[in-house]
């Protein structure tokens, strides 16, 4: 059998040409196929000298491939990266609560509204507090006037508003007074209006009645001139003034101090009982009306007892 020629081992393509390549495909089998019986048959240094430079040329087309995918790779890899980044900006926007312009012009409002009247009830109760402590000084200014007013006469030696009196028992139990056929008892003690009416009557008495004008400067010299006190005057209907003892309020005199009765509306209860109040410039005692719950002395009038 004629031995083969070492073109004979080439690939058909490239027996004629001086400066063959091997195809990039070119199975690694083949080439340490090639390589066996070339170094067996003791093959020239021409032939291993190309088989060798197809080999080199067959790796670094191989690195060249390798490098390119990996480029590929990498350039897919970033722009997936930023596809997805895209996307999940994307889906967080899109899970993102929404709050239109009129939903956030709705909580505006209800924002306001509620300030407006948390401010409306702070201003109404700092304006009944003020109105409430401002009737309490004028009263405790009233008091110390007529407490300097008494003071003074015990000074100078004089008294401008009225001769002491001295209280006649007359046929009235003890602590009474006696005056044109009726009793009087003033009070140390104070009571709310109702009480003081419940007290007088357990004594069978009521509370004062003021009939005349003599009768009313009578009682203005034996009170106190510092100290308020409840009468029988009550307003049981709104603008209805009436006497604890029935007699008609149209047709006794009325002896009401300037502006009154105010019946104050800041008091909670209302001003509907009447008192005696001091009045520094003259010698009788006016009325004045004030709220049923607050504490006063009181005056009862009674008639003597057989």
């Amino acid at each position: 059998m004629p031995s083969k020629s070492k073109l004979d081992l080439l690939p058909p393509t490239c027996k004629h040409q001086c400066h063959c390549t091997v195809p990039q495909n070119l199975h690694r089998s083949w080439k340490e196929l090639i390589l066996h019986r070339v170094g067996r048959s003791g093959g020239d240094g021409w032939f291993m000298q190309k088989l060798h430079v197809w080999t080199q040329r067959d790796r670094e087309t191989a690195d060249s491939t390798v490098k390119v995918a990996h480029s590929q790779q990498k350039m897919e890899s970033v722009g997936y990266d930023k596809f997805s980044s895209s996307d999940s900006e994307n889906h967080h926007r899109h899970h993102q609560p929404l709050y239109t312009h009129n939903r956030h012009n709705r909580m505006i409002f209800i924002m306001f509204g509620i300030l407006s009247l948390f401010l409306l009830i702070l201003t109404i109760t700092v304006g009944v507090k003020f109105s409430q402590v401002n009737k309490q000084v004028s009263e405790v200014t009233l008091s110390l006037q007529a407490v300097r007013e008494s003071v003074k006469p015990a000074q100078t030696g004089t008294f401008p508003f009225r001769e002491t009196l001295l209280p006649l028992r007359g046929a009235c139990e003890e602590d009474w007074t006696f005056y044109k056929g009726k009793c009087y008892f003033l009070s140390r003690l104070r009571k709310k209006w109702h009480e003081a009416e419940d007290a007088c009557n357990k004594q069978r008495a009521h509370l004062l009645v003021v009939n005349d004008a003599d009768e009313l400067d009578y009682v203005s010299q034996i009170v106190s001139r510092n100290e308020h006190y409840w009468i029988g005057l009550v307003e049981r209907e709104e603008g209805d003034w009436s006497w604890v003892d029935g007699t008609d309020f149209k047709s006794t005199e009325h002896f009401w101090d300037l502006g009154q009765p105010d019946d104050w509306d800041v008091r909670v209860n209302g001003e509907d009982c009447g008192q005696l109040h001091p009045i520094l410039s003259q010698q009788r005692s006016l009325w004045n009306d004030a709220d049923c719950t607050l504490p006063y002395r009181y005056i009862c009038e009674g008639t003597p007892r057989d």
